[in-house]
């Protein structure tokens, strides 16, 4: 019966695509498990945000989300790129990528780990305890824990996603339970830093072994051409892209307070949550984008980011009728962050142009990215410096959607170059 309703629907898409012009098996297949991934951490997330809102309050919240913003923010000076870097070789067949990639990751993480330290060693000689000790002891566990997610894009670049969400969601359930169980005993700021790190660690730690145990590891010791070199570009790209998202909280702190910091967390909250659909879908997109030319890509995005238009479209309409009612079920102290929330959702608007952003990064327009992202960080900051004073969390919300607009524009201007270029 499952494989007769299995033809069925395999035939039905066959007959999609040609209106569709997309691998619609391809993305059924790959896009079920990556959904019920997506799905799986949306309500680990979820659970924890419940959690933090009832057993903690919401200055602590914010000086915890302060504190693993710096955290972040300092993992800028690693390798983050590198787990784009291994899926996009390993797609092409060069499944060391894994191995050798994990050993520069953890090289270059000790840059970012000693940013911590530094930052860390700061607060604790201004005899600032909590922060400082936090700041330190996460810091180092960081680079750590960015390494146990590399096994997640091998999975990408294999595309087995059903390993991957086997793995993926094992660690979130994991990591949530401890967090949950920390909030519930001893809700301390540096216990919260700690334990769920370490969890996510040790399930990196399985998956990788796995992999080496069980997956295609011929010629894994053959050196990679450019793979730290494509690393590198791709890390400072997406660096200056988490910059930008970390020093949110850090300016909305210094300027507003860690309470506004707890409510601009949970109005984004379930927004980014409900992003899922570009998640999934740059997760498949990469292994295909490895194998297509850039002009190829361009010619059939407009039509599969008008479908991903209409489907974030409506996901975040039926968000924005039902957020003041969400928030008095689940948030009932955190009422104040509706609004912001409904706006923050509108942002999602914009998820499309991440495919664009994808195909460029796989096929190492390098420059295209950096100067799209160092635009973005100027406008993001400059927006933050402007607006928050004025507008508060408001004008926080309003600098993204100018950094937005402009990103758009400018993706317009670069897909057109490469068009007439291609002639």
């Amino acid at each position: 019966m499952h494989s007769f309703m299995q033809n069925r629907i395999y035939t039905a898409l066959r007959r999609l695509e040609p209106y569709a012009k997309t691998d619609l098996i391809y993305l059924f297949k790959g896009g079920g498990w990556l959904s019920a991934n997506q799905f799986a951490q949306s309500v680990v997330a979820l659970g924890i945000a419940v959690a933090f809102a009832n057993l903690i309050s919401s200055y602590h919240y914010g000086i915890y989300k302060y504190v693993v913003s710096i955290i972040e923010l300092c993992a800028i000076f690693g390798l983050s790129g590198m787990g784009l870097t291994i899926t996009r070789h390993v797609a092409r067949g060069e499944f060391g990528a894994l191995k050798q990639g994990l050993r520069q990751f953890l090289v270059g993480g000790v840059a970012s780990a000693g940013a911590s330290v530094a930052i860390g060693i700061y607060y604790l000689l201004n005899d600032d305890i909590l922060i400082g000790g936090s700041i330190l002891i996460g810091g180092l566990l960081a680079p750590l824990v960015q390494a146990a997610m590399l096994p997640q894009a091998y999975f990408d670049g294999t595309r087995d996603f059903k390993l991957k969400v086997w793995w993926s969601a094992g660690s979130a359930i994991a990591s949530a339970i401890a967090t949950i169980i920390i909030l519930f005993i001893l809700p301390s700021i540096l216990l919260l830093v700690t334990i769920p790190s370490l969890v996510s660690i040790a399930i990196g730690l399985a998956a990788y072994q796995s992999i080496v145990r069980t997956q295609k590891q011929q010629n894994a010791e053959r050196p990679i051409p450019n793979l730290l070199s494509y690393a590198t570009h791709q890390s400072v790209i997406s660096s200056l892209a988490n910059a930008a998202t970390k020093l949110e909280t850090l300016i909305l702190f210094q300027l507003l307070g860690p309470v506004s910091v707890a409510i601009y967390n949970f109005a984004v909250g379930i927004p980014n949550q409900l992003n899922f659909i570009s998640k999934a879908l740059k997760t498949l997109a990469v292994p295909r984008f490895s194998q297509q030319s850039l002009p190829a890509i361009i010619r059939a995005l407009p039509f599969r980011m008008l479908l991903f238009f209409l489907g974030i479209a409506g996901i975040v309409g039926i968000y924005i009728i039902s957020a003041p009612a969400i928030f008095a079920l689940l948030f009932p102290q955190y009422l104040n962050a509706v609004i912001y929330s409904q706006a923050a959702a509108l942002l999602l608007l914009f998820s499309p142009m991440s495919l664009f952003a994808e195909a460029l990064a796989v096929h190492a327009h390098h420059k295209a990215l950096y100067i799209n992202q160092v635009a973005v960080l100027i406008i993001r900051i400059a927006g933050m410096l402007i607006l928050i004073p004025q507008f508060g969390i408001m004008g926080l919300i309003g600098a993204g959607l100018a950094a937005r607009i402009a990103t758009f524009f400018y993706f317009g201007y670069i897909a057109v170059v490469v068009m007439r270029a291609s002639k």
